[in-house]
């Protein structure tokens, strides 16, 4: 039987190709070596959900805008939910909060005060541009902040118009001792701190595990 003569060439030019699923791949001299980085689909991130999110958040604001419109035009009373049993009632109502972390601002004059809102509405828009940037820092921290640029403009859009923060849903418990405004300007502002809080809990567990 004849020998077979195998060429050196040949047997580099196999060894360089990487059996795959779908086809044969060949390497440059240059990537041997090199870390495959997967394209699967499964290792991707799912940014449906974070469009998702941001699209609820830019969307809420205007939803809030014609809440609190609604509730200031006709100022009426709507029961929601009642649960006897629990003495838990949530209703539709009105209700101006002339408190804030500017009360000091009180003593200045209507016009002032509503300038100087106007101004904060204004570099709370701003802020939104500057956190939208990709890059900045992570994915959940962006919506964080930006849930309070939601909240907060939402908020000082009322104190810029009529100088006070309209709510127009009332929570109330324990037999009437417990009532609550609120709107959905601080339901935002909520979240926006616990997705920033959890963001500082597990940055600061991740930085003692590395230790």
């Amino acid at each position: 039987m004849a020998d077979c003569a195998c060429d050196p060439c040949e047997e580099a030019a196999a060894s360089s190709l990487v059996d795959s699923p779908a086809h044969f791949v060949r390497r440059r001299p240059e990537e041997h070596g090199k870390e495959e980085i997967s394209s699967s689909p499964c290792e991707k991130p799912q940014t449906w959900r974070w469009r998702l999110a941001w699209g609820l958040l830019i969307g809420s604001l205007p939803v809030e805008l014609l809440l609190k419109y609604t509730a200031w035009r006709f100022r009426r009373q709507l029961l929601l939910l009642d649960i006897p049993a629990l003495s838990l009632r949530l209703e539709w109502t009105y209700s101006e909060n002339h408190r804030s972390a500017l009360g000091f601002l009180q003593a200045a004059s209507v016009e002032l005060r509503r300038g100087i809102y106007a101004a904060c509405a204004l570099l709370t828009l701003a802020a939104s541009v500057w956190v939208a940037k990709p890059g900045r820092c992570s994915a959940p921290t962006r919506f964080g902040a930006a849930c309070y640029v939601v909240g907060g403009f939402g908020n000082l859009t009322d104190r810029a118009l009529i100088s006070c923060v309209v709510d127009y849903v009332m929570f109330t418990a324990v037999f009437e001792h417990w009532r609550i405004y609120f709107n959905l300007s601080d339901l935002i502002l909520n979240l926006g701190f616990g997705v920033l809080f959890y963001q500082l809990w597990t940055s600061g567990a991740d930085a003692t595990h590395q230790e």
